[in-house]
C-alpha cells in the first residue's frame, strides 16, 4: 500500500512500526469499497454491514490520528477490502503530521495547512485554510461522513451522487430515504460532517458513539439481523465475476471490432477508450470526431461543449487538489491559445496517449485560439483521463478571461457568453499542482 520510499519514511518517521508496514502492504487485498458501491444493487444498502465498515475505518483512524498523522484524502477509493472482509485503510501519499492549533488558529505555515485532497470529500478548512482553522484530525472525520452517506445512499450515476453530496455539503440536507429507514446513520453523517471542526466528534469519540447508538458489537464483530461477513464476501465475489465475464466479451468485440476498421483502411487507435466503465461506444465514437475536428482548429457545436464539460467534471471532481503524475511525463507550461504551437508539440514530443502529458495551466487569453485550445485539451482529457493532467494556471479565471481575451473570443466565435461560461465552472474543477517523483509543479 505505501508505494514508495518517502511514504514510508513519513510513517516510520511518526512511529509506525516497520512490521505493520510491511504486514500492511502484504494483506491479501481483493476490492475498494469504490468497487462495492458500484457493485450492490438498491437492495443491497445493509445497515449491519456499513456499521461494521464504519467501527473499523474509526479503529484504523483512530489509531493514525494517534500516531500524530492526518491522512488527508479519505475516500472510496483508498478504503479496501480483504479476502476475508476485513476493511483496511490505504494511500498515505498526501498524509501529513497533526497540526497542533494554538490560541491564534495554528500554525497555518505548516504543510498540513494547504489545499489538498479530493474535493468532494475534503473538509471546509482543509479547501480553503485560514489563519483561524486548518487541517486536523477532524479533517478526516468530515471525509467519513460523506463516505458514510455513500454507503447508505445508493445512486445511478455519478452526476446524482455528486448532487447528493454537495446538497450536504452546502445545505447540510440528507436523502429523504436515510433519514426516514437510517435515521441514527442519519445522526452520526450530520454529526461528522459538521462545518466547524470543534463541532465534529474525533475518532475515538465516534467509536463510543458507535458502539453505545447501534446495534453492532464491536466485542464480538457481530451483525444484529443482517448478513454475515462471508455472504457479504460472496456477493461481491459474485458481482465482481460477472464484470471480468462482461471485461472478456468487450475485449473479444474490440478485437474483433479493430480487426474490421484495419480491413477498411481506417485507424484504430490501440489505447482503446479509457473511460469506457461510464461511456457507451457511441460516446466514445463522438469524442473521436470531436478530437479529429478540433485537431483541424474546426469548433464544436455548443451543445457538444456542454457535453464535454459535463463528462470532464465526472472526472475531475475525483480528482485530488494535489495530483501525482507518474514519471515518464513531459510537462508543458502556458499555452496562451497558441493552437499551431499546440499542434507542433504533439508532432515534436509524442502524440496523446501515446506519450503523457503535464499542462501547467494559463491555456486561454491572449492567442487567436483559446477555445479550440482548450476544448481540444479538454477532450483528450476525458477520452484519455490517465494520460494528460491539466493544472489551473491564474488565466483559468472569471476575472483574467474577461480582461484577457477569452470571454471575447467565445463571444465572437459561439455568438454569447454560453461557452466561456461551461468553460469558466471547468476551472473551478482543475487541479492546483502536480507532483513527479516527489517534486510539485504548480
Amino acid at each position: 500500500m505505501f508505494g514508495n520510499t518517502s511514504q514510508k519514511q513519513k510513517l516510520r518517521f511518526q512511529r509506525f512500526p516497520l512490521q505493520s508496514l510491511l504486514q500492511y502492504h502484504l494483506s491479501p487485498l481483493r476490492f475498494r469499497i469504490w468497487d462495492y458501491l458500484n457493485a450492490r444493487g438498491p437492495t443491497q444498502v445493509s445497515d449491519g454491514f456499513n456499521q461494521k465498515i464504519l467501527y473499523e475505518l474509526l479503529l484504523a483512524l483512530n489509531h493514525v490520528h494517534s500516531k500524530g498523522v492526518i491522512h488527508r484524502d479519505l475516500k472510496p477509493q483508498n478504503i479496501l477490502f480483504t479476502v476475508d472482509g476485513k476493511v483496511k485503510l490505504g494511500d498515505f501519499g498526501l498524509a501529513a503530521p497533526q497540526v497542533q492549533l494554538t490560541g491564534h488558529g495554528g500554525n497555518s505555515n505548516s504543510s498540513a495547512a494547504y489545499p489538498v485532497g479530493t474535493a468532494l470529500y475534503a473538509a471546509p478548512e482543509q479547501i480553503e485554510p485560514s489563519g483561524k482553522s486548518v487541517c486536523t484530525d477532524k479533517s478526516d472525520i468530515y471525509a467519513l461522513g460523506i463516505v458514510l452517506l455513500e454507503l447508505y445512499e445508493f445512486w445511478t450515476t455519478r452526476m446524482e451522487r455528486q448532487k447528493i453530496i454537495q446538497r450536504l455539503r452546502t445545505e447540510r440536507r440528507l436523502p429523504d430515504g436515510i433519514l426516514r429507514n437510517y435515521p441514527i446513520a442519519a445522526s452520526w453523517i450530520l454529526s461528522y460532517t459538521c462545518p466547524q471542526p470543534e463541532d465534529r466528534p474525533s475518532a475515538e469519540e465516534a467509536l463510543k458513539g458507535l458502539t453505545l447508538t447501534s446495534r453492532f458489537s464491536a466485542g464480538s464483530c457481530s451483525l444484529s439481523g443482517e448478513r454475515s461477513d462471508s455472504r457479504v464476501v460472496v456477493v461481491l465475489q459474485k458481482e465482481i465475476q460477472k464484470r471480468d465475464e462482461k471485461i472478456l466479451l468487450l475485449e473479444a468485440e474490440l478485437k474483433r471490432l479493430k480487426c474490421l476498421v484495419k480491413k477498411e483502411g481506417a485507424f484504430l487507435c490501440s489505447g482503446g477508450c479509457f473511460f469506457a466503465s461510464t461511456m457507451t461506444i457511441s460516446e466514445c465514437s463522438d469524442l473521436d470526431r470531436q478530437i479529429s475536428q478540433l485537431r483541424k482548429c474546426e469548433l464544436i457545436k455548443e451543445s457538444e461543449v456542454k457535453s464535454l464539460c459535463a463528462k470532464a467534471r465526472e472526472i475531475l471532481v475525483e480528482e485530488s487538489n494535489v495530483q501525482r503524475v507518474d514519471a515518464p511525463v513531459t510537462v508543458c507550461g502556458d499555452i496562451h491559445g497558441q493552437f499551431y504551437d499546440l499542434k507542433e508539440l504533439f508532432k515534436n514530443g509524442g502524440d496523446v496517449p501515446e506519450t503523457n502529458y503535464l499542462f501547467l495551466g494559463d491555456f486561454v487569453d491572449r492567442g487567436f485560439y483559446s477555445v479550440e485550445t482548450f476544448l481540444l485539451l479538454l477532450a483528450l482529457k476525458v477520452r484519455y483521463p490517465d494520460r494528460i493532467t491539466l493544472i489551473r494556471g491564474n488565466h483559468e479565471s472569471r476575472q483574467i478571461t474577461q480582461v484577457y481575451g477569452f470571454y471575447d473570443e467565445c463571444q465572437r466565435k459561439y455568438g454569447s457568453a454560453t461557452v466561456w461560461k461551461y468553460c469558466t465552472e471547468i476551472f473551478d474543477y482543475l487541479s492546483l499542482s502536480a507532483v513527479i517523483d516527489g517534486k510539485v509543479k504548480r
